[in-house]
Protein backbone atom coordinates (compact mmCIF):
# COMPACT_ATOMS: atom_id res chain seq x y z
CA UNK A 1 0.00 0.00 0.00
CA UNK A 2 1.73 3.44 -1.17
CA UNK A 3 2.03 6.06 1.49
CA UNK A 4 -1.34 8.08 0.74
CA UNK A 5 -2.43 9.70 4.01
CA UNK A 6 -4.55 12.18 5.03
CA UNK A 7 -8.43 12.60 3.58
CA UNK A 8 -8.71 12.01 -0.13
CA UNK A 9 -10.94 14.08 -2.60
CA UNK A 10 -10.73 15.11 -5.69
CA UNK A 11 -11.20 18.93 -6.63
CA UNK A 12 -14.60 20.00 -6.38
CA UNK A 13 -14.23 22.33 -9.70
CA UNK A 14 -11.78 22.47 -12.52
CA UNK A 15 -10.54 25.85 -11.58
CA UNK A 16 -9.47 23.94 -8.34
CA UNK A 17 -7.33 21.46 -10.58
CA UNK A 18 -4.17 20.89 -10.59
CA UNK A 19 -1.56 23.35 -9.55
CA UNK A 20 0.59 22.49 -12.78
CA UNK A 21 4.28 23.06 -14.34
CA UNK A 22 4.31 26.71 -13.15
CA UNK A 23 4.07 25.88 -9.61
CA UNK A 24 6.97 23.05 -10.38
CA UNK A 25 9.09 25.00 -11.81
CA UNK A 26 8.79 27.28 -9.05
CA UNK A 27 9.93 24.55 -6.47
CA UNK A 28 12.38 23.23 -8.77
CA UNK A 29 13.73 26.45 -8.73
CA UNK A 30 14.48 26.58 -5.22
CA UNK A 31 18.42 26.09 -4.56
CA UNK A 32 20.42 24.99 -1.59
CA UNK A 33 19.21 27.46 1.26
CA UNK A 34 21.73 26.15 3.68
CA UNK A 35 25.17 28.15 4.63
CA UNK A 36 27.96 27.90 2.29
CA UNK A 37 31.53 27.23 3.47
CA UNK A 38 34.71 29.11 2.84
CA UNK A 39 37.47 26.84 1.66
CA UNK A 40 38.95 26.01 5.26
CA UNK A 41 36.37 27.20 7.42
CA UNK A 42 35.52 25.76 10.69
CA UNK A 43 31.86 24.81 10.96
CA UNK A 44 31.33 27.16 14.27
CA UNK A 45 32.32 29.82 11.62
CA UNK A 46 29.09 29.11 9.57
CA UNK A 47 25.63 30.14 11.06
CA UNK A 48 23.19 27.09 11.21
CA UNK A 49 20.20 26.62 9.77
CA UNK A 50 17.26 27.26 12.20
CA UNK A 51 14.57 24.61 13.24
CA UNK A 52 11.80 26.08 11.26
CA UNK A 53 14.40 27.10 8.05
CA UNK A 54 14.94 23.28 8.16
CA UNK A 55 11.42 22.38 7.65
CA UNK A 56 10.74 24.87 4.94
CA UNK A 57 13.68 23.52 3.37
CA UNK A 58 12.47 19.80 4.16
CA UNK A 59 8.96 21.18 2.17
CA UNK A 60 10.69 22.47 -1.08
CA UNK A 61 13.14 19.22 -1.12
CA UNK A 62 10.14 16.62 -1.13
CA UNK A 63 8.49 18.69 -3.81
CA UNK A 64 11.88 18.46 -5.96
CA UNK A 65 10.55 14.36 -5.81
CA UNK A 66 14.20 13.24 -5.40
CA UNK A 67 15.16 11.81 -2.16
CA UNK A 68 19.10 12.63 -2.73
CA UNK A 69 18.28 15.69 -1.80
CA UNK A 70 15.82 15.11 0.90
CA UNK A 71 18.16 12.37 2.85
CA UNK A 72 20.34 15.33 3.85
CA UNK A 73 17.56 16.67 6.02
CA UNK A 74 17.38 13.28 7.90
CA UNK A 75 18.95 11.61 10.31
CA UNK A 76 20.65 8.00 9.56
CA UNK A 77 18.63 7.01 12.63
CA UNK A 78 15.15 8.36 12.17
CA UNK A 79 11.86 6.75 12.41
CA UNK A 80 8.85 7.39 10.34
CA UNK A 81 5.39 6.69 10.91
CA UNK A 82 3.16 6.84 8.46
CA UNK A 83 -0.08 4.98 7.39
CA UNK A 84 1.44 2.06 5.76
CA UNK A 85 3.41 1.33 8.66
CA UNK A 86 6.64 2.02 10.20
CA UNK A 87 10.04 3.09 8.51
CA UNK A 88 13.06 2.93 10.50
CA UNK A 89 16.84 3.83 9.09
CA UNK A 90 17.14 5.71 5.32
CA UNK A 91 16.99 2.61 2.91
CA UNK A 92 13.04 2.19 4.55
CA UNK A 93 12.16 6.10 4.56
CA UNK A 94 13.61 6.38 1.00
CA UNK A 95 11.65 3.41 -0.33
CA UNK A 96 8.63 4.59 1.34
CA UNK A 97 8.70 8.31 -0.28
CA UNK A 98 9.89 6.31 -3.89
CA UNK A 99 6.60 4.58 -3.40
CA UNK A 100 4.91 7.73 -2.65
CA UNK A 101 6.06 9.73 -5.41
CA UNK A 102 5.77 6.42 -8.10
CA UNK A 103 2.04 6.90 -7.17
CA UNK A 104 1.27 10.42 -6.87
CA UNK A 105 1.88 11.86 -10.07
CA UNK A 106 2.75 15.56 -10.34
CA UNK A 107 2.47 16.08 -6.54
CA UNK A 108 2.56 19.33 -4.72
CA UNK A 109 3.29 19.49 -0.93
CA UNK A 110 2.99 22.07 1.80
CA UNK A 111 2.41 22.11 5.43
CA UNK A 112 0.09 25.04 6.97
CA UNK A 113 -0.54 25.90 11.01
CA UNK A 114 3.24 24.78 11.75
CA UNK A 115 3.46 25.13 15.54
CA UNK A 116 6.40 24.62 17.59
CA UNK A 117 5.50 22.46 20.90
CA UNK A 118 9.47 22.26 21.98
CA UNK A 119 12.29 24.41 20.81
CA UNK A 120 15.48 24.33 22.46
CA UNK A 121 19.34 25.13 20.99
CA UNK A 122 19.25 20.70 20.15
CA UNK A 123 16.00 19.68 20.02
CA UNK A 124 12.72 20.83 18.32
CA UNK A 125 9.33 19.46 17.94
CA UNK A 126 6.42 20.75 15.53
CA UNK A 127 2.81 19.85 14.80
CA UNK A 128 1.46 20.99 11.36
CA UNK A 129 -1.05 20.50 8.25
CA UNK A 130 0.54 18.94 5.97
CA UNK A 131 -1.59 19.05 2.02
CA UNK A 132 -0.58 17.49 -1.07
CA UNK A 133 -2.28 17.72 -4.71
CA UNK A 134 -1.53 15.22 -7.09
CA UNK A 135 -2.62 13.20 -10.09
CA UNK A 136 -3.68 9.10 -9.74
CA UNK A 137 -4.38 7.25 -12.71
CA UNK A 138 -5.04 10.37 -14.26
CA UNK A 139 -7.09 11.99 -12.08
CA UNK A 140 -6.33 14.75 -9.88
CA UNK A 141 -6.84 14.43 -6.35
CA UNK A 142 -5.99 16.17 -2.79
CA UNK A 143 -5.78 15.81 0.13
CA UNK A 144 -4.56 17.14 3.74
CA UNK A 145 -3.98 15.39 7.17
CA UNK A 146 -1.87 16.22 10.37
CA UNK A 147 1.93 15.32 11.33
CA UNK A 148 4.56 15.82 13.98
CA UNK A 149 8.25 16.46 13.61
CA UNK A 150 11.04 15.79 16.20
CA UNK A 151 14.19 17.24 15.25
CA UNK A 152 17.43 17.13 16.88
CA UNK A 153 21.01 18.62 16.12
CA UNK A 154 23.68 16.13 14.92
CA UNK A 155 27.42 17.12 13.94
CA UNK A 156 25.77 20.83 14.19
CA UNK A 157 22.97 20.41 11.80
CA UNK A 158 19.42 19.89 12.19
CA UNK A 159 17.91 16.20 11.27
CA UNK A 160 14.54 14.86 11.49
CA UNK A 161 14.69 11.93 13.63
CA UNK A 162 10.84 11.31 13.92
CA UNK A 163 8.08 11.85 11.62
CA UNK A 164 4.74 10.84 12.04
CA UNK A 165 1.92 11.94 9.72
CA UNK A 166 -1.93 10.71 9.84
CA UNK A 167 -5.42 11.15 8.81
CA UNK A 168 -7.37 13.67 10.88
CA UNK A 169 -9.96 12.10 12.75
CA UNK A 170 -13.73 13.02 12.06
Amino acid sequence: MPLVVGSIRAPSSPKQGFIGRKARRFVAGITDCRPKREHGAQPKDVKRMSANEHMKFYEAKINLRRFDDVEPLISPHALFWFTDGAHRGITEIRAAFERTWATLQNEIYWLEDLEWIGLSDSVASCTYRFCWKAEIDGEIFEGTGRGTTVLRVENGEWKIIHEHLSRIPN
